[in-house]
């Protein structure tokens, strides 16, 4: 009996979804799933100041994607710190900071997340515990990001020099490396960082000098767990420098809280209907079927995919319809 030609087809889920899939064929292979890694970094908000302040509001829009994360780095002089972030009123957790005696002769980075940011624009709030002059702030948004974990490795380095570096060893496959720099003098703008490691800013809080900062944020995939990877750059002024870097973690791949065959035999022309239940968490991830098996005695080719976000019918039998649980 001949078989058909190879038949794939994938489906993508933006949110977290019960997902009803009709197929007009005889029989199926197993389901497979995979997870985009590393993490991805996407709008970068800044505000750089070379006044005294010891408060920082930035207007900050967190776009819609999946396994979201918010980091704010924080980048002074080192004889001052950071009190507390807040987003949209939500407190943000300080997952590295990094000087070295806290001499106001050295530099400074914090580096703040909070997991699953909400969507739209809103304030950062950032308290120091005293006035800063010069000082700067990022906020960086990332999807893909561990919800559960997000943080993996933390470095930090400070010294002098005509470039800054810093090395980590990643606990982690498939990861990103973020990390944010402060140099002293703002004639140490711009910078040349090494290899594949992508800029994410290349600034400087004012143009007096010696009385404002050079500032550097880029980021580093590291696809491999137990590796050293360094982030580096050059400048032309020899003056004090720290940098701070933190690994986020790839979203693991969804798993399945059920898939369900609802005959167990069909006949030319049957339509068959698998129910797949994703996991809490479980978005933005490709399902692949693989139809390479099928019988020539079957219809195949056909393939709908209904969005139970937008059925108008209470799929999950909770009283409500086209509510997010049910978007796919």
């Amino acid at each position: 009996m001949r078989c058909l030609p190879f038949l794939k087809r994938k489906v993508l889920l933006s949110l977290p979804a019960l997902l009803a899939l009709t197929l007009l064929v005889g029989a199926m292979s197993v389901w497979t799933a995979k997870a985009a890694n590393p993490p991805v970094s996407g709008t970068v908000t800044k505000s750089l100041s070379s006044s005294w302040r010891s408060e920082a509001v930035v207007s900050h829009t967190v776009d819609l994607g999946p396994y979201r994360l918010l980091a704010v780095a924080v980048m002074i002089r080192a004889d001052e710190s950071v009190s507390s972030v807040t987003y949209a009123d939500q407190s943000l957790t300080l997952a590295k900071a990094q000087n070295a005696s806290g001499l106001a002769a050295e530099q400074r980075v914090e580096i703040w997340y909070l997991i699953n940011p909400p969507l739209g624009t809103a304030n950062v709030i950032v308290h120091l515990v005293s006035s800063a002059n010069p000082s700067a702030i990022a906020a960086v948004n990332f999807t893909g990001v561990d919800q559960t974990d997000p943080i993996g490795e933390t470095a930090g380095n400070n010294g002098t020099g005509t470039g800054f570096t810093v090395t980590i060893n990643t606990a982690n496959t498939d990861s990103l490396i973020f990390g944010a720099a402060s140099i002293r003098d703002g004639d140490s703008y711009p910078f040349e960082p090494d290899g594949d490691i992508t800029e994410l800013w290349d600034e400087t809080t004012g143009s007096d000098n010696v009385d404002d900062d050079g500032l550097w944020g880029g980021e580093l995939e590291a696809p491999t767990a137990n590796n050293d990877y360094i982030l580096h750059a050059t400048y032309t002024v020899n003056d004090y420098w720290a940098i701070a870097c933190i690994e986020l973690k790839a979203a693991p791949a969804p798993t399945f809280t059920s898939i369900v065959a609802y005959k167990d035999a069909y006949k030319n022309g049957d339509t068959v209907t698998l129910t797949v239940t994703l996991a809490d968490n479980n978005t933005a991830c490709d399902l692949t079927a693989d139809f390479s098996n099928i019988d020539d005695q079957y219809i195949s080719g056909t393939e709908a995919v209904v969005n139970w976000g937008t059925d108008e019918l209470d799929n999950n039998s909770d009283g409500h319809t086209d509510e997010p649980a049910e978007q796919g």
